[in-house]
This record gives structure tokens, sequence and C-alpha cells, in this order.
């Protein structure tokens, strides 16, 4: 009887990631849309938060300078400019002279959020009607800002979210934070938005109208928020401002990441999830299962093991199968498809581990501060 209960559990759950498997694959690619003879298009500031310490920072901006689109600027907030950092940008404002860039310098203030601090700065300084808010270690295509805004215009969105997919594997650390992104986030949220009717946001891309966000107090609304991609969009959401995604993929280059670094992010990650949402948290461990295979064992013992091979060897098929279609960079990479089976079985095990972690702390060390998470993953310096 207890292993035909864990047996179902466990299929239950590949039911859920054959699901994610089927979204993942059907909307890789954002349809091909008819943008007919309109001339205006509304002016967009693309706000970029910099990281001195992302993969191959240079190649990443340089896409956003490509875009085929007649009317942006590029606003990079940066709290204190580095040379090389200053080098990349100088070297793309020669190569583009033609693109509007501004470089907005953040100092270190009371917000506990540096990333809704930078945005403070970023937006004082724009000119355009709607923004899009970008990671610094994302990479888009040509099309990609026509065809957020095509969603903006003809839906009347007030923010379009993109799924996110990870590439540019160099390290097992890198393998398996890409594969995390591209599969377990991104299949989850768009999950959310295709069978539950669930707007999840995350914020390595968003276009958001201005208007819309001054109406509730602009950026400055969300800085006690740690999440606060997430928060935005529910408070959108929950006042009835029309929120969408038409499913056009950001890249997140992602080459040196460790292992160690990995642990410490979806740590932080999962403690934010748990106090956004905790019975959805709580409901994660049905996605896992590897990690519920392993749980088995403590009930079936060898009959356990059984189990476990069998959800090994069918969650790494359905991990390739994400993979060959989402990536499309590291699936040339021989290197990387000969460690994934090891990087799956290694990330879901971690995963099980770090699910625990959020039960017992809300305490996250960021940016050099250790600050505390409360509901909505409201953000305290420990001990105020």
């Amino acid at each position: 009887m207890i292993f035909y209960f864990c047996l179902s559990i466990i299929i239950f759950s590949f039911l859920i990631w054959m699901n994610y498997t089927v979204l993942t694959v059907f909307f890789r690619k954002p349809r091909r849309l008819d943008f007919g003879n309109a001339k205006l298009f509304p002016k967009v500031s693309i706000l970029k938060p910099i990281k001195h310490s992302d993969d191959e920072l240079g190649n990443n901006l340089e896409t956003f300078f490509l875009l085929d689109y007649p009317n942006f600027e590029i606003i990079f907030g940066i709290d204190s400019i580095e040379d090389e950092t200053d080098r990349i940008i100088e070297n793309l404002r020669k190569k583009y002279p033609k693109v509007s860039i501004k470089i907005v310098p953040v100092g270190k203030g009371k917000i506990l959020n540096p990333k809704v601090e930078t945005l403070i700065s970023m937006e004082k300084e724009s000119s355009g009607s709607v923004f899009w808010i970008s990671d610094s270690n994302t990479r888009v295509e040509k099309d990609t800002l026509k065809n957020l805004i095509h969603e903006y215009v003809t839906k009347n969105s007030k923010i379009v979210f993109s799924p996110v997919r990870g590439m540019g594997s160099k390290t097992a650390g890198s393998v398996i934070e890409n594969a995390y992104l591209s599969f377990f986030i991104s299949g989850n949220i768009i999950g959310a938005w295709e069978y539950l009717r669930i707007p999840i946001i995350i914020g390595k891309s968003m276009l958001v109208e201005k208007a819309a966000l001054s109406n509730l107090g602009g950026f400055e609304y969300f800085k006690q928020f740690l999440a606060e991609d997430y928060v935005m969009g529910n408070t959108f959401y929950k006042n009835n401002i029309y929120i969408s995604t038409n499913h056009v993929w950001i890249t997140n280059f992602n080459s040196h990441s460790s292992i160690k670094s990995f642990c410490s992010r979806i740590s932080r990650w999962a403690k934010m999830r748990y106090h956004l949402e905790k019975l959805m948290y709580m409901g994660e461990i049905f996605v896992n299962p590897i990690g519920l295979s392993i749980i088995s064992i403590i009930f079936l013992g060898s009959k356990g093991v059984t189990l476990l091979l069998g959800a090994v060897l069918f969650k790494i098929v359905l991990e390739y199968l994400n993979f060959f279609a989402v990536n499309i960079y590291d699936r040339k990479n021989i290197w990387v498809i000969l460690i994934l089976p090891f990087c799956v079985v290694l990330k879901d095990i971690l995963l099980l581990f770090i699910y625990f972690i959020p039960f017992f702390s809300s305490r996250v060390v960021w940016r050099g501060k250790h600050i505390k998470i409360g509901r909505e993953s409201k953000i305290f310096i420990e001990g105020e």
C-alpha cells in the first residue's frame, strides 16, 4: 500500500513535469507578428542596472544596441564606475553613436533593495513613456522589443512579462543554474499563466507602462520588498491593471556560476517564495520527483531505490527535451550535453535540501547586508 502511494505521488509529479515540457517546448518561440503599416512606436526607456561581475557583459549589452526599434534610449544605473565597465559602455557608445544612452550614478542610500534604489534613480532620468527593465546578464534578439511593444499596444497591457532561458554554460554550476531557469522557473511560471491564470512575474525582463506605474507611486512604492518584481505584478493585478505575456523569451547568459553560488541564490529565492505564497511554496515539493523518490526510500527501502532509478531516468529524458528545445546556444556544446544528466540529478538533490530551509530561517545575506524577510517579502535589517 505504501509503495503504491509513493508511486502515485511520483507519477503525479511527472505529469506536472510533462506539462511543463509541453509548455516550454510549445512556447519556446514567440508568434511572428504583423505590424502592418504602423509608423508610430512609443518611446521606450531601457532601464539597465549594471552588475560588474556578469559574464560577457559587453556582448550582453550590445544586443540592446542592435534592437530593431525606432525610438528607444538605454539608461545604465551603476553604483560605482569601474574602469572595465566604463570602457565597455564607452566602446558601445562609439560603435553605435545613433543610440541614445545615459549613465546614472547610484549612491548607496537607505533603501535595502539596491535594485529598486537603482530603478528609482533611472526613472528620474528617463524620457520614454514605457520602461523596459532588464538585467545586465540578459541578451535579446533584434525583434524582441517590437514583439513586446506589439503586446503592449494591441492588448493595452501595462506590464508585459518574458520567460527566461539560461545559456552559456562553462561550469557544472552554470549548467545546473541554466537548466533550473529554463525548465523549473519558466515551466512553473508559464504553467501558472496558462493553466491557473495566475500572472507570476520575475524581473529579468519586464515591459512596464510609465503612467500606470506612476499612478501607484513609481518604483518607490516597491522599495520595501525583496521580491519587487513579483509584488509589482501582483499589485497591478489586484488593482485590475491588465498584465500579460506573449512568451517572448529572454536569454540569461551565465557561464561561470559555481555550485555554491547557485545554492546561495536559490536559497534566497526559496525564502522569498515562501514568504510570498506559503501554500504555493509548500506544493513545490511535488515538482521534485527525484527528491520525492529519495524520501520514499525512508519508507520503502530497496523498493524505493527502484523508484529513484526510474525517476532519475525519466527526469533526465524530460530535461534533455527542454534543453534541446530551449537552449539554442549550449545544445551545440558536447561537454554540456554529456554532463547534463549528472547536473540534473545533483540539481534536484540540492533543491530537496534547499526546499526545507525557509521553514527554519527567514534571514539572508545580500550585498553585504544581513536582512530578515517578512510577509510579502518585506525586508528589514536584523535587530530593527
